[in-house]
């Protein structure tokens, strides 16, 4: 498996917490160690999940045949990571929160949490405790359990994936939220979905080839 295209997706999953960290850090919300971890810990419990769940489906598969429908589902995925940044001012309205919020109690908190970020904060602390991590942990690892899917049916390495995408992404957030608290980063020009939306579709056209 080519280390190129295994950092083209810890990218892929990791720019949402990027993003996430540093608009946190303009907030001025802090996120312990702890919560750091336990964020972190999330996507790579989803990744390991999916990619377990994707290398057993690609055994009833040929090589070949199961590579290419891994690529198309990262391609698949992609677009629709897209769609989902071009049509995230929709989902922000108060309408679509409170249809989050009327479905089951800790699926609708993931839920709200993905369309607003600063939601995860639910004691309005100014600090991420470990409860209210393993919400946005589990926000932010939504697409990496797409992803993992995708990528182990095309054959990429379960646990070499998943160490490189557990330590980009701890990197990731830690970074974004250093930059948020800084104010060196004021505004992000370009939606984080769309920019991890690319990179998979990206991948998925190289494992195509």
């Amino acid at each position: 498996m080519n280390f190129a295209s295994i950092l083209l997706l810890a990218l892929a999953i990791s720019i949402d917490g990027f993003a996430t960290g540093v608009t946190y850090g303009l907030r001025n919300i802090k996120i312990p160690l702890l919560s750091l971890i336990i964020i972190d810990l999330a996507t790579v419990i989803a990744l390991a999940t999916s990619m377990a769940f994707g290398r057993w489906f690609s055994l009833f598969f040929p090589f070949e045949s199961a590579k290419t429908f891994g690529a198309t589902m990262l391609i698949v995925l992609g677009i629709m990571i897209v769609f989902k940044s071009y049509f995230s001012e929709i989902r922000k309205t108060d309408e679509t929160k409170t249809l989050a919020n009327l479905q089951i109690k800790h699926f609708g908190i993931v839920i709200n949490i993905l369309i607003e970020p600063m939601a995860a904060d639910m004691d309005v602390s100014g600090s991420i405790d470990s409860k209210e991590a393993w919400f946005l942990g589990t926000a932010l690892a939504l697409d990496a359990f797409g992803a993992g899917f995708g990528a182990a049916v095309a054959r990429f390495n379960l646990v070499f994936t998943i160490l490189i995408v557990g330590l980009i992404n701890f990197i990731a957030v830690i970074t974004g939220l250093n930059i948020g608290i800084n104010k060196r980063f004021i505004n992000l020009k370009v939606g984080s979905s769309l920019i991890s939306g690319t990179i998979l579709i990206l991948i998925g056209v190289l494992k195509l080839f």
